[in-house]
């Protein structure tokens, strides 16, 4: 697991091909690109993560993916 929590001017976070299972980025409101590629991830919420504008989240075991408050997200 990787704690960011106490990071909160945290602006991107790469942090693919770890083996991670859980990841909160909850904290971390100023995330503009999450880079989380490459783990074992079974849920990710960015739902308090609004000024999102890149999540690179292929290749780990979600099974849902709520992006409804990321209006910024590019495709």
């Amino acid at each position: 697991s990787l704690n960011v929590s106490n990071n909160t001017l945290l602006q991107i976070l790469n942090c693919g091909r770890n083996q991670l299972t859980t990841l909160d980025v909850s904290n971390n409101i100023n995330l503009v690109g999450i880079y989380c590629n490459y783990n074992n991830l079974t849920n990710i919420n960015v739902t308090n993560n609004t000024v999102l504008q890149a999540l690179y989240c292929n290749s780990n075991q979600l099974t849902t993916l709520d992006v409804s408050n990321n209006t910024n997200l590019s495709v």
